[in-house]
């Protein structure tokens, strides 16, 4: 007996939609959370009613086959040791979606690794993996008081601006890890010249993003709001939002809506399906008139993001407590989003998680204390609102920085394949000079001296394997056996398109909590086959998926 289930994962996606304005849902969704979660050390031992068969050794001598949980993963969560239960929740999902994934606290990288302090030992651990067995992403979950980060102070005069100054969390810390950022052993990270080149800023070999929790319930919206983001319930994938403020106003000319060097990269850059199906608020009537959509109010793009567009793309300005001009704090809260956005913006300040930073110098900002999260944050750890922003600790430059940086990160994801955040960031970062900015017949170039302070400042909050859809996903169908027994075991699941169309190149992963996490591709019928010696009567959760479908998910029955 099989089983064929399409698109089955919803039962997921609801849990995380009850996560906004359903108090009930939430709970009985935090409560399955906790219950998916493995324990850490897993009771292999049988039972007096469990037949011995499922614990005996296979007489052929075979055993499981690519047993992902006996590898080195590709992704690390570094969690304090109070969130390392909810964050193990998360780490089962990203497995699930096929990426080999494990929870690592805080105190344990500190008893195991030296360093000069304890962001440095986070990194030297970081290093280590990465050199030594192939890390690809590293998830910081936790805020700054729980987590550590890395200041670094920078300076830069911008003509006809002023100077700005920062001494704010830089993540590329954590992602550059080629290079010693106290290379003088003076104390003062990251300084330019003494201890690093321009280049290596550029040069990033860690996808890393933050998750700023600070308890296991802002764990949960999060892990929530990715389920909800990954099942895309009503195939939104490909329904852009992009939202600016006015970037400057000129004496003779007028306000200068940031949609003009938006639009230079929505024409060049976002694929033809997302630019039919985008929705434009800007700031002035004149963009509305050149690119069509209406004139930005808070109202209207709490009310978009409720329809569900899971890509926003904003170029104006930003504080503490705003990621836009319009856009604060309280309307952060007040958001009621199902399907959340991915929210990339070159505003100031709100990607900030460790200060109070309304200012364009960092001596008049104050450490963060209890219910001063910025806005940022608050997108991010909330139960509606983003699964992930790209943002800024410090000024962000906008003309001369930031709107480069975001156009080689959108290049990263629709040209070059880069889909996963956290590597799209660091394309942008390695192609912030590609582009060539000209506004209203102005050049706008990057200057080294704002690249290097683009690249400290930029931030993901958010997970860095989260991948960003690229088409409008496709409903497919996921066949398994209903049941399997004791023994080893060849079991082969199917993957299809409605119709019966094999879908080939789909990962599915096997899953089976405490024992083993296998993961294929589908051959030109549609099918994988798994080879297994299980240990113990549990279910087998399989799941499907790719980026251009919505993903699948079966549970596989002891008998």
């Amino acid at each position: 007996m099989t089983v064929r289930l399409r698109f089955c994962w919803l039962f997921l996606a609801a849990l995380a939609l009850g996560g906004c304005g359903d108090d009930d849902a939430a709970a009985d969704a935090d409560a399955d959370t906790a219950a998916d979660a493995p324990e850490d050390v897993p009771d292999d031992g049988p039972a007096d009613t469990v037949d011995p068969a499922w614990y005996a050794p296979d007489p052929l001598g075979r055993t499981t086959e690519g047993n992902l949980l006996e590898t080195d993963p590709e992704m690390v969560v570094v969690a304090p040791p109070e969130l390392a239960d909810a964050w193990r929740s998360y780490a089962r999902h990203r497995n699930l979606s096929g990426v080999a994934t494990q929870v690592v606290t805080t105190d344990e990288i500190y008893a195991r690794t030296a360093g000069a302090d304890e962001a440095d030992q986070v990194r030297s651990y970081l290093r280590e993996r990465y050199f030594e067995t192939g890390l690809r992403f590293a998830l910081l979950g936790g805020d700054a008081e729980l987590v550590p980060f890395r200041r670094v102070e920078a300076s830069v005069t911008v003509p006809f601006s002023g100077t700005y100054t920062t001494n704010g969390p830089a993540e590329l810390f954590f992602a550059e890890l080629d290079a010693d950022w106290d290379r003088d052993g003076d104390g003062r990270w990251g300084e330019r010249v003494q201890d690093l080149a321009l280049e290596d800023l550029r040069q990033a070999e860690l996808a890393v993003g933050r998750v700023p929790a600070g308890d296991a319930t802002e764990v949960a919206n999060y892990v929530g709001k990715l389920a909800a983001y990954e099942a895309d319930a009503n195939r939104r994938g490909a329904f852009p939002l992009f939202l600016s403020d006015v970037a400057t106003t000129i004496p003779l000319v007028g306000d200068v809506d940031g949609a003009e060097a938006m639009e230079i990269t929505i024409g060049e850059v976002f694929p033809l399906e997302f630019r039919d199906n985008a929705w434009r608020l800007y700031a002035t009537e004149e963009a509305v008139e050149n690119y069509g959509g209406e004139v930005l109010s808070a109202r209207r793009v709490a009310q978009r993001l409720l329809d569900g567009y899971p890509l926003s793309f904003h170029n104006g300005h930003g504080s503490h407590w705003n990621i836009a001009n319009l856009l604060d704090g309280d309307w952060v809260r007040g958001l009621d989003n199902a399907m959340p956005t991915v929210l990339a913006s070159c505003a100031c300040l709100s990607g900030n998680f460790a200060d109070v930073a309304d200012d364009i110098t960092f001596d008049l900002w104050t450490e963060q204390g209890p219910g001063e999260d910025s806005a940022g944050e608050l997108l991010i750890t909330g139960p509606c609102g983003a699964v992930g922003y790209i943002g800024n600790t410090a000024i962000g430059l906008g003309p001369v920085g930031g709107v480069q940086f975001l156009d080689a990160f959108f290049r990263g994801i629709f040209q070059e394949g880069r889909t996963r955040l956290g590597e799209a960031m660091n394309y942008g970062r390695a192609h912030i000079r590609d582009m060539n900015l000209v506004v209203r017949g102005v050049p706008m170039p990057v200057s080294d001296d704002t690249e290097w302070w683009t690249l400290l400042a930029v931030i993901l909050l958010g997970d860095p394997a989260l991948p960003v859809w690229v088409h409008t996903p496709r409903p497919v169908e996921l066949t398994v056996p209903a049941t399997y027994g004791p023994g080893w075991q060849e079991l082969t699941v199917h993957v299809a398109e409605p119709g019966g169309i094999p879908a080939p190149g789909v990962t599915v992963v096997a899953l089976k909590d405490g024992d083993f996490v296998l993961r294929g591709t589908t051959d030109d019928a549609g099918d994988v086959t798994f080879r297994f010696l299980p240990t113990g009567p549990a279910g087998i959760t399989v799941r499907a998926t790719a980026p251009w479908f919505q993903p699948a998910e079966a549970l596989i029955a002891p008998r």
